[in-house]
Formats: structure tokens, sequence, C-alpha cells
């Protein structure tokens, strides 16, 4: 093998390296999303049960995710902040009881998941 075959495989190692990162950033974003959006539907859903855990899942799909970001993506961990504070800051009682709180959440929460889109539709200009 010549130097110039030995930099192409590594050009095409590198390469399946970055999109197996960028695969799993979508991955966890994508989790974190449907949490999100279990979240609005259970909020939005007035005749439904809502309960802690919808809050509860959704910090903890955002914990898991954090650990998952194994590029240390700035832009992941900012979107994954801006959620945390937009979502854990409501409780379920305040929400059941609380017209002006559930649709304070209502709000956060939407806010939350434009934020996401934001960040899938900048992967998907990547390609």
């Amino acid at each position: 093998m010549d130097n110039e075959d030995i930099q192409e495989i590594n050009k095409q190692i590198e390469e399946r390296i970055n999109n197996a990162v960028k695969e799993s950033q979508i991955s966890i974003v994508m989790k974190v999303r449907e949490k999100v959006s279990h979240l609005l539907t259970r909020l939005v859903d007035s005749e439904g049960k809502f309960h802690d855990s919808a809050i509860e899942n959704c910090a903890v799909a955002i914990d898991e995710a954090r650990s998952l970001n194994i590029a240390d993506d700035p832009d992941i961990d900012k979107l994954f902040d801006s959620i945390q504070e937009k979502i854990v800051v409501h409780n379920a009682a305040s929400v059941r009881d609380n017209n002006d709180a559930r649709n304070n959440a209502i709000s956060d929460t939407k806010t939350a998941l434009k934020e996401i889109e934001t960040v899938m539709e900048a992967f998907r200009m990547e390609d």
C-alpha cells in the first residue's frame, strides 16, 4: 500500500466515525423529543390524568442523553439545558389545579419542541 491508499482508507474511516457520531446525536435528541412530545400530549388533554412522572421522564431522558453526547456537542448541551429549564420547573399538582400553570407548561413544552426541531434541521442540513 502506498501513502495515497493509506490516506484514502483513513479518510473513509473518519467519515464512518463522523457518520456514526452524527447518528448517535440524532438518536439521543429524538429520544428526548419523544418524551417532550408525550409530555405535551398529556398537558393538552385536560380530561386526562397528569402525573409528575411525565415531567420526570423528560428529566431522566435529558440526563441519559447528556451522558450519551459522546461528541460533547455544545449545541446539544445547550438544547438540553434549555429544555430542562422550560420543563422541569413545572410540577403536576400546579398543572392539574391551575389553568394558567397548565397553559404556561404547554407553551414552554411547545417552545422546547421547536428548539428540538431547529437542532434536528441543523443535523439534516449537514448532510
